[in-house]
């Protein structure tokens, strides 16, 4: 448990932190309401299996592929000697990070599921944030007092804990994290649907009243946070004691001010409980009309000028919208047709040209999935409507679905246990399958590997980045370092963490152990990297490699999550010549650990 706490709190610190968290409205079947104005397919019915694992390094093993050596001839930005000759070799790894032989693309899988503890309670949340280093999870639709409390996770100290109670329960409310609160609005409390709502702040461990809105108490409304205010539109209110139709205004709130404002009257009709997505400048809204006037048009709505904008069709007209995201370039929607046999369908909107674009269609049903954005990929998991497990990833750049590796988790229905934490995605929670239909307490991290063409800095760049240093430490201040430190050691154990600014110091690159692999200390990191110099062949390496002519050796504990670049001597005359040199990199591109190692004697 300590490696695993390690792995996943220096993991954690390596990424940005969002500025947008997200929860997912719940599936309008869980609770139907009397002639409700709006209709939803047939229950989910689950069925319990067994997870069946693949266990990796047993059994007969095949001959390993080796993929043909690329030579780099030019290189970018670098300050390579002209004469050094770098060989890159790629690497094909398993989801649990190590080397393996290439397999059909049809069998492939990415990402690594680490498992967390259990909660102390189980549920299936109505509200889900993250915060940038912590899962919030909040209410469900029990209405017990027991629902007014929610739950903490940290990735980094792998414990939970309990919030403050809050002032009322909420089923199905608007919620999003601004950034320092939890902003819960609307909803149904148990008695009827409301129209204010109240907001959590983690580090006091307080609720505040958040004021009635100027719209009809109403749940399942559209929303987006955008840096400034909560946007709300729409959602189903109560037309009479027994009907509810689809609301057409909205309303803006600002934590800050604690004042709402109206929106601008909106082009669209009614519709049913949907998804809106925020672009950075507009919020677009689309699709599920309901079935009192059937307007499925599209809009953007803009907070600057409180102004909509008609937006085109999507190539398919009448059809359901469950989820979207904004990647940066395109909105990325989800839809159901229900035409003829339900067929999920993904399409993708670029708000600067208007134009949509019709996506590679997944082969499995998408509709009430857990879905969440990691930066890279659109990641969908957990039990279809027809009790089939679904595990994929969309990646928008190459336009493929990827299947996902085997998760450690039970079965369970899932379209709310997804949440994304900033490349990291959470699953924890939601509603074990029949016969119990419980809700349960466990969880996991996924980890994506990301595409060679999604990082920032390739590996030969990265690696060139340190010849600068030899002779000349005051260009340590110009390297990619990572702020939070840069831990520096031998092998596979990490000997001290230094400051990036203390870098430019020599003594700073020593490691005061005595003797490693037969060879008497101190030992100097700075002396490995001088090696580069004279070395006119040198082989720059993504992942772990062979430690000489032994397997590879593991990454530093707590680290094994982290992007490897290696470089070695591409040809010696032994393994007494033979020396490494990694690097373990965040995210963002930066250095985070400097390990030197050589063979023993």
């Amino acid at each position: 448990m300590p490696e695993l706490k390690a792995q996943i709190r220096t993991y954690f610190e390596s990424i940005a932190p969002p500025v947008q968290a997200r929860t997912e409205p719940r599936q309008p079947w869980l609770r139907m309401r009397p002639l409700m104005a709006w209709t939803v397919g047939a229950a989910v019915v689950a069925v319990p299996t067994l997870v069946l694992w693949v266990l990796f390094g047993r059994g007969v093993e095949p001959e390993p592929i080796v993929p043909p050596a690329t030579t780099v001839t030019t290189v970018v930005e670098t300050t390579l000697p002209p004469d050094t000759t770098v060989t890159t070799v790629p690497q094909t790894t398993t989801s649990q990070g190590t080397p393996t032989t290439a397999v059909p693309a049809e069998t492939e899988t990415i990402g690594t599921w680490i498992p967390i503890p259990d909660a102390p309670v189980a549920m299936d949340p109505s509200v889900r944030a993250w915060t940038g280093s912590e899962l919030i999870v909040w209410g469900d639709d029990s209405g017990a007092e027991a629902s007014k409390v929610g739950l903490i996770f940290n990735p980094e100290t792998q414990e939970w804990r309990e919030t403050a109670s809050a002032p009322d329960f909420r089923d199905s409310p608007v919620a999003v994290w601004s950034g320092t609160q939890l902003l819960v609005w609307g909803g149904w409390d148990g008695n009827g649907l409301t129209n204010d709502g109240f907001a959590y702040d983690p580090i006091s461990d307080l609720w505040t009243e958040v004021p009635p809105a100027p719209l009809s108490p109403r749940h399942y409304s559209f929303r987006v946070w955008t840096g400034q205010e909560l946007i709300i539109w729409g959602g189903m209110e109560e037309l009479n004691e027994t009907l509810q139709i689809g609301a057409t205004d909205g309303a803006a709130y600002n934590p800050e001010t604690g004042r709402w404002r109206n929106l601008a009257d909106s082009p669209l009709g009614r519709r049913n409980p949907g998804v809106a997505v925020w672009t950075g400048e507009v919020m677009i809204i689309g699709g599920n009309g309901d079935h009192t006037d059937g307007d499925d048009s599209w809009a953007a709505y803009n907070p600057e000028t409180d102004s909509w904008t008609d937006l085109p069709y999507p190539p398919l007209r009448h059809a359901s919208v469950y989820d979207g995201v904004w990647t940066g370039t395109e909105v990325i929607m989800s839809m159901v047709d229900f035409s003829d046999e339900p067929t999920s369908l993904l399409f993708a909107l670029n708000p600067e040209t208007g134009l949509w674009r019709t996506a590679a269609a997944p082969d499995a049903i998408l509709e009430g999935l857990g879905h969440a954005w990691t930066g890279t990929y659109l990641v969908y998991w957990g039990r279809d409507w027809l009790g089939e497990l679904v595990a994929l990833a969309y990646g928008p750049e190459a336009d493929e679905w990827t299947q996902l590796a085997s998760s450690p988790l039970s079965s369970r229905q899932s379209y709310r246990s997804l949440t994304s934490a900033g490349g990291p995605v959470i699953s924890w929670g939601g509603i074990g399958g029949s016969p119990t239909m419980r809700p349960l307490a466990d969880g996991a991290i996924l980890i994506l590997d990301e595409p060679a063409s999604s990082k920032s800095v390739s590996a030969v760049n990265l690696i060139s980045s340190l010849f600068p240093l030899v002779g000349d430490l005051s260009r340590a201040a110009d390297l990619p370092w990572d702020p939070a430190g840069v831990a520096l050691g031998l092998g596979d154990s990490i000997v001290r963490t230094v400051e990036p600014t203390d870098l430019a110091d020599p003594s700073t690159w020593e490691l005061d152990v005595s003797d490693y692999n037969g060879a008497t200390g101190p030992f100097s990191v700075l002396d490995a990297i001088a090696r580069l110099a004279p070395i006119d062949d040198i082989v720059v390496q993504e992942g772990p490699h062979d430690h000489c002519a032994s397997p590879p050796k593991p990454a530093p504990s707590g680290f094994e999550l982290f992007r490897r670049v290696s470089v070695q001597p591409s040809s010696f005359d032994s393994c007494l010549q033979w020396w490494t040199i990694d690097l373990f990199v965040t995210t963002q591109g930066n250095i985070r650990a400097i390990t030197y190692d050589f063979w023993e004697p």
